[in-house]
């Protein structure tokens, strides 16, 4: 006999838990939701920063494309000697590269303070 009574007691608690939960889980729903929509917010700010760099890429590349183009058509010289002229460039620009890349540039330097 006692142990119906113990469990209709603890049945009784269950149930009254359980209409509760709502109540309880209320704080936990809402502190959710708040980190949530933190959440997307760092992603959408992320997402607008790497467009305006991608942005910003474009329109350098933009530059330098339109700076070579005016330069190749308004240097004086046969078409040959403005194509000479740009494979010079192209190769410098690769040289000053692989430079940069290699840390030869930092060599060079400090041998010149010497």
């Amino acid at each position: 006999m006692k142990s119906s009574k113990t469990m209709v007691a603890w049945l009784l608690l269950y149930r009254l838990l359980m209409g509760q939960r709502p109540k309880f889980t209320r704080p936990l729903r809402i502190q959710a939701t708040f980190l949530h929509v933190k959440a997307v917010q760092a992603a959408r700010n992320s997402v607008i920063t790497l467009l305006g760099l991608c942005v910003l890429v474009l329109f350098l590349f933009t530059g330098f494309m339109v700076f070579h183009v005016g330069l190749f058509l308004y240097l004086p010289g046969t078409l040959a000697e403005r194509g000479f002229t740009f494979i010079c460039l192209g190769g410098g620009y690769v040289l000053v590269w692989w430079m940069r890349m290699t840390g030869a540039d930092k060599a060079v330097l400090r041998a010149l303070e010497k």
